[in-house]
């Protein structure tokens, strides 16, 4: 059978037995607990959790993994992988153990068509109704094995239960193999393909386990490995999910037999095609780390099977062509995966070499020595030049060296520990535990905001610095929680409304509206008159001023962002932006600098659309249906089932819980303000709207008339005035630089004459003043003109700084360096400076040791020179 008829069987199997079919979320996950969506559960955390409600209580999805934890094992085992996709049927308090296992069985023999007889299941030894339940659809008794460590916890405390595997018998008939007395399910002879956890327990302290009250359904089955049962292969590289990928590596590959190398580059090139994807770019820390990880290894095996030239942007395009049918958002952003590929994996190979050459003079260092190559130098090459530890191990074995193993792993490990402790979250996540029970106490609070700007409502509940409270007085700033409310909170990138609230005991200002867990709107306030107390009616109303100068800003980041992509390409996606009042900044991906003409043909254009007058449309719908009209979901935001997609009609069409204009026209004017670059492929627009860009831009016509006024002409003349001034400013530098050659020559015969022999170099060290850098140099190379073989130092003192300026003339690198030489003389007297072999230059303030410098230098030149 094939993949993407598994996958798509799957969903239709759960979807006919009542299940919600979700979309697969992104690799990158809105948990700060975790680094990379891990599997299918990940997702649906807050579901279990009670963080969020699930439009059903039946879920089904096929979900994008990736895990690096045994990277070193990729390329070597038939079924290891960084990027994988993990099929999963979850029940939240519906069904259990009496219909997850029967429609695993189903799905497995009856639809994929797997042999019943090639299925091993194991259950926790204590698990007796699920071990009923296997016999119950078939499943001889021999073929159910006990494995101890089936049973699942989510920490010491919390919810847990038994969990139930379905392996693959590749050598089904053959007696059961044991290790002890449990079945060895670490034989190559068997495959995993499904896993089901009953979370039916509640841990207590001590060891107690309760019945949960509503038990869950998690399962987990590997999409690879499924296919592999089903198309007869003992690999997942060898399914169709990597066949034209392999097939694509081995047209550009001089050397096919590196089995190993070639599977590393098929799994690391999937993943990276969908991390890029997914809005991860190459960086130097967290995700964007993992992915310069995964391609520089990519192009490292690509290098040692022969490919000499840049190949993994060309790569991805298999990738994209046999993942887009069930991951269209690929085809889409195929360009600009293939672009930061391509880069990376360039910016690395010129790293290559430096790389090869710090390792040859490592085992040159110790060649002889019967050393060991250091376990941070093996871990630099691991680290920042992208060379595996096998890799270096080969090299010195070649060379008759080895590498400090110990070293290395204690240097990994101390990496690792640095990783897990940037991303455990654990304020992050014990903050969002704490506020999740105070929704959960008080209830939830709905938004009507859209069209109303005041209404009525219930207080819910209060939080002040001490934790949850009754009341809080006159003086306190507090924030509380309502039924409903017009407050927009800070979300999206649009910031909160501000406004006043008041009740039959209290006035209040509200002066900042936020949502730190989804349900949840906390209005901070400043109690400026009673006590609010909880129950109490509140009059809300939202500073609606304010209010219409941001939804101005918000959608005009809409109208940029489809300018952006319009002008640059599809590659040009929203990274991130910040929506105030008639301002706004826009983050977004982008390899290099945008033109001026570009930056001013998306300006034209955006206030073309303006001047249109625009209405917009606004609708809520599954999120599924939304990606099936064209609606631009954003990289890395959190949606939940049901979306609002707001569309500007011809323009742009985005899934956006944000307030807006009513139609184009209201945003009056849009002007960029700056372009910049805020990290390794992301860009930034600042832009301003309505009366602030106006302002702006007469700003900057009365910066432009008080300059025309300097220059004694009019704004339309000050192009070609400037230009005549810097004309005139070039050729007085021209003059100036004449007379002071014309100067450094005439000195240049003075000092001559002090020139010293040593050895066979003639030394000149003499003081100049009234010369900067440029000169210095100057009279050296003048003072040096009769010589063959000479240096020349000269000091001198222009204004309150002193410079030092040392050239040499026909003397080997290997005899002397001018730049360390004047490093080291310049530090005596407190001097900054350095240079290239033939020139050394230093400079900085006279201070109690000035008087040794001349006399370090000849004694420095005399050590150098003369043996």
């Amino acid at each position: 059978m094939k993949s993407e008829d598994i996958r798509e069987s799957f969903l239709s199997f759960f979807a006919e037995r009542g299940h919600y079919r979700l979309e697969g979320a992104s690799l990158i996950p809105s948990d700060p607990t975790v680094m990379f969506t891990l599997a299918g559960m990940v997702p649906l955390k807050p579901y279990f959790t009670g963080e969020r409600k699930p439009i059903s209580r039946r879920l089904v999805s096929c979900q994008r993994c990736l895990r690096t934890n045994d990277i070193e094992n990729v390329g070597k085992s038939p079924f290891h992988h960084t990027f994988f996709e993990m099929l999963g049927n979850f029940s939240i308090g519906d069904y259990f153990k009496q219909d997850a296992i029967p429609w695993a069985w189903e799905f497995l023999t009856k639809i994929v068509g797997l042999d019943p007889e090639k299925l091993l299941v194991t259950v926790y030894p204590e698990d007796d109704e699920s071990r009923e339940i296997w016999k119950s659809v078939g499943v001889k008794e021999d073929r159910i094995q006990n494995k101890s460590d089936n049973f699942w916890m989510m920490g010491e405390v919390g919810p847990c239960g038994p969990d139930s595997e379905i392996y693959y018998d590749w050598e089904a008939g053959e007696p059961v193999p044991f290790v002890g007395k449990e079945f060895d399910s670490d034989n190559k002879r068997f495959t995993e393909l499904w896993n089901i956890v009953f979370t039916q327990y509640d841990a207590k302290p001590g060891g107690l386990r309760e019945p949960l009250p509503a038990k869950n359904i998690d399962t987990g089955a590997g999409l690879e490995r499924i296919s592999a049962a089903s198309q007869g292969v003992r690999s997942s590289l060898e399914t169709d999910l990597f066949t034209p990928i392999i097939s694509a590596i081995s047209k550009i590959a001089p050397d096919n037999t590196d089995i190993q190398r070639r599977n590393l580059i098929a799994d690391h090139i999937r993943a990276c095609v969908f991390l890029v994807s997914d809005g991860v770019f190459p960086s130097n820390d967290g995700r964007g780390y993992v992915l310069k990880r995964l391609i520089r290894r990519a192009a490292l095996a690509g290098k040692k099977i022969g490919i000499s030239e840049s190949f993994l942007g060309e790569l991805a395009m298999p990738v994209v062509e046999n993942y887009s049918k069930a991951y269209p958002f690929l085809n889409e952003r195929k360009e600009a995966v293939v672009k930061i590929l391509t880069n990376e994996e360039a910016q690395f190979r010129s790293t290559l070499a430096v790389g090869l050459q710090m390792l040859s003079d490592e085992i040159a260092a110790i060649k002889g020595k019967k050393g060991k190559i250091p376990g941070k130098v093996a871990f630099k090459l691991y680290d920042t030049y992208g060379f595996p530890l096998d890799l270096t191990q080969e090299i010195a074995q070649e060379e008759g060296s080895d590498v400090d193993i110990e070293g290395f792993n204690a240097e990994l490990e101390a990496q690792r520990m640095r990783g897990r402790m940037a991303f455990t979250g654990q304020k992050e996540f014990e903050m969002a535990t704490a506020l999740i029970a105070f929704r959960d106490e008080t209830g939830w609070c709905r938004f009507t905001g859209y069209d109303n700007f005041s209404g009525t409502s219930e207080v819910l509940g209060i939080l002040t610095k001490q934790g949850s409270e009754n009341a809080a007085t006159e003086g306190q700033n507090a924030q509380f929680t309502v039924k409903e409310t017009p407050f927009y909170p800070e979300k999206g990138g649009q910031i909160g409304d501000t406004g006043k609230a008041s009740t039959e005991t209290c006035q209040l200002e509200i002066i900042d509206t936020t949502s730190p867990v989804e349900g949840l709107i906390l209005h901070k306030a400043r109690i400026t008159k009673g006590t609010l107390k909880v129950g109490q009616s509140i009059k809300l109303e939202i500073n609606s001023e304010r209010r219409s100068k941001i939804v101005k800003s918000h959608t005009a980041t809409h109208l940029l962002h489809a300018g952006l992509r319009k002008f640059l390409g599809e590659h040009a996606a929203q990274a991130g932006s910040w929506v105030g009042e008639e301002e706004l900044r826009f983050d977004f991906t982008q390899m290099g600098e945008i033109s001026r003409d570009d930056l001013l043909s998306i300006e034209r254009w955006v206030n073309e659309r303006i001047f249109e007058n625009i209405p917009l449309n606004t609708a809520e719908m599954p999120i599924a249906e939304a990606k099936k009209i064209g609606a631009v979901a954003l990289f890395g935001e959190k949606y939940g089932d049901i979306v609002r997609v707001v569309t500007i009609p011809e323009i742009s069409k985005e899934l956006c819980g944000g307030c807006h204009v009513v139609s184009t026209g209201q945003i009056s004017f849009f002007k960029i303000i700056s372009e910049s670059s805020i990290g390794a492929n992301l860009r930034r627009i600042e832009a301003k709207v309505g009366m602030k860009a106006l302002l702006y831009v007469q700003e900057q016509e009365a910066r432009l008339f008080d300059v025309g006024e300097l220059l004694a002409c009019g704004q339309k003349q000050i192009k070609g005035k400037i230009e005549q001034v810097l004309d005139n400013l070039n050729d007085l530098q021209k003059k100036n630089r004449a007379m002071v050659a014309q100067m450094a020559k005439a000195e240049a015969e003075k000092v001559t004459t002090q020139a010293k022999n040593m050895g066979v170099t003639q030394v000149i060290i003499a003081r100049s003043d009234g010369f900067d850098m440029d000169g210095v140099r100057m009279v050296a190379d003048f003072a040096l003109e009769p010589f063959d073989h000479g240096v020349a130092a000269i000091i001198s003192k222009n204004g309150n700084t002193f410079v030092l300026g040392v050239i040499s003339k026909g003397i080997p690198v290997t005899t002397l360096h001018c730049g360390k030489l004047v490093t080291k003389v310049a530090s005596i007297v407190g001097f900054k400076g350095g240079g290239r072999p033939d020139l050394g230059q230093a400079g900085g303030i006279e201070s109690s040791k000035f008087g040794q410098l001349t006399s370090t230098l000849e004694t420095e030149l005399h050590q150098i020179l003369v043996k």
